[in-house]
């Protein structure tokens, strides 16, 4: 009997313990105004919020996990519908995401240093939608979501998508008619006339859905307003991102109107000081024809501004051997201007590489001269040039002495011990003996560690 009355208590004792270690999670995390991702801070830690709600997670049956799903902490919905997104948990998930399509409380969303903020809804159903309902199901909810005319960004993805149905469009003319701009484009994809007024409306609502809305049937009646619009935004200050849209539709009429518009912006007409921006636009709107109507345009976004891809390198491979290969030397030439197109410039090298084309005096350039990002593009390529040139060792130790950025010497002087010469690892010896106070502390190791070798 006293045995009995003991394990009794012990079970009473550890059942109250587990459920008050959930309760006090649960707790931790209602009082939390944030969802943090599993990294944080700009050091990126380890959130302890996140690892909270894991373990909470982790003690919960399915059936508590569900309840939690309409708990009245924004932050403990959110981290159940993270966690459970994968989870294999029988409910009815058509209602469950249902109860979200008016649930509009604001989250702030942590993910290292970087912080937004947004509907606790939308994050359910952007978690949980795909995941957790059938086909059916997601038409069915999709067109309630509208019905109900939504404030969810998750409808705008609906309205915004090429799905159609004759409910879908009665529910979004009613949505348009009351002036919502993005059910108002939305009726673009069905081309009803009777539409075509709402959609003229777009014109002072909202240019970048016009000019969307305008895509599912270019008509020529367009022109008039787009010749006006590019003639306003010739002595624009600023860049607006609707232009992407603007001049993507341009390229589209394919024509000598798409020509004329692309024209003005190479003029000397546009304000200089955000022309480049123009520039992007235009050539973001036409690097994909391929048929070469657009051929010139992309030769100067090339050769005079540096706009080019790894595709556009492989289209004047085929249509234009002789330009590419010339261009893509000019290129090298200033390759520092690659820096935020590092992946082009990789290619580039490598393209001229396998059309034998010399490139030591281009890594003599860029080995003396080029800044970390484009050096580095250079030292990975070091295997397109012979690999014990005088030329290019010269380059190497001229840089080294006066470079102190671990991230440019360090590969330096790895590729130099590499040669296994007595001459070049002397000199490396005493040259670390002059510079070792002027490297960085952090990085006097890697320096260390590449020099054991060789002492």
């Amino acid at each position: 009997m006293r045995k009995r009355i003991v394990l009794f208590f012990l079970i009473f004792f550890y059942v109250s313990l587990f459920a008050q270690s959930k309760e006090s999670l649960l707790e931790k995390l209602r009082e939390s105004n944030c969802f943090e991702y599993k990294m944080i801070g700009f050091a990126a830690e380890e959130s302890e919020l996140y690892k909270s709600a894991q373990e909470l997670v982790n003690l919960c049956n399915d059936d508590e996990l569900i309840d939690l799903l309409s708990d009245k902490s924004p932050v403990v919905k959110c981290y159940v519908a993270y966690f459970i997104a994968d989870k294999d948990i029988k409910a009815n998930w058509y209602e469950i995401l249902l109860n979200e399509i008016n649930d509009y409380e604001r989250l702030c969303f942590m993910y290292y240093d970087i912080g937004e903020i947004s509907y606790a809804g939308d994050f359910i159903f952007y978690r949980l939608f795909s995941k957790k309902l059938n086909q059916i199901e997601q038409k069915k909810i999709e067109l309630e979501l509208v019905k109900k005319q939504s404030n969810l960004y998750f409808v705008e993805s609906i309205l915004q998508s090429d799905e159609k149905s004759d409910e879908l469009y009665e529910a979004t003319r009613i949505w348009a008619a009351k002036g919502n701009a993005t059910a108002i484009f939305s009726l673009a994809k069905y081309g009803k006339k009777e539409d075509i007024p709402l959609i003229e409306t777009l014109k002072d609502k909202d240019k970048a859905l016009y000019f969307q809305a305008c895509e599912y049937s270019i008509d020529d009646s367009y022109k008039p307003f787009l010749r006006e619009y590019m003639i306003s935004i010739l002595p624009k200050t600023h860049y607006s991102n609707e232009w992407s849209y603007f001049y993507k539709l341009v390229a589209d009429y394919h024509d000598d109107f798409s020509k004329e518009i692309f024209d003005m912006a190479f003029s000397d007409k546009v304000n200089k000081n955000i022309q480049k921006y123009h520039l992007e636009f235009i050539f973001d709107a036409i690097k994909n024809f391929s048929d070469g109507y657009y051929d010139d345009y992309l030769r100067t976004l090339w050769l005079q501004y540096n706009f080019v891809d790894i595709n556009i390198i492989d289209y004047f491979i085929k249509a234009d051997k002789d330009f590419a290969l010339e261009n893509i030397k000019k290129a090298l030439e200033n390759s520092n201007k690659y820096f935020m197109n590092t992946d082009s410039l990789d290619y580039m090298i490598k393209t001229l590489y396998e059309n034998n084309v010399e490139l030591t005096d281009s890594f003599i350039r860029g080995i003396k001269k080029d800044l970390v990002t484009t050096f580095e593009i250079y030292m990975n390529n070091i295997g397109c040039i012979q690999k014990d040139d005088e030329r290019i060792i010269d380059a190497m130790k001229t840089r080294l002495e006066t470079e102190t950025n671990p991230y440019v010497s360090l590969p330096l002087y790895k590729y130099l011990v590499s040669l296994n010469d007595k001459e070049i690892n002397g000199y490396l010896i005493k040259l670390y003996k002059k510079k070792k106070r002027s490297y960085t502390k952090w990085s006097l190791p890697n320096y260390e560690e590449i020099l054991k070798t060789i002492r």
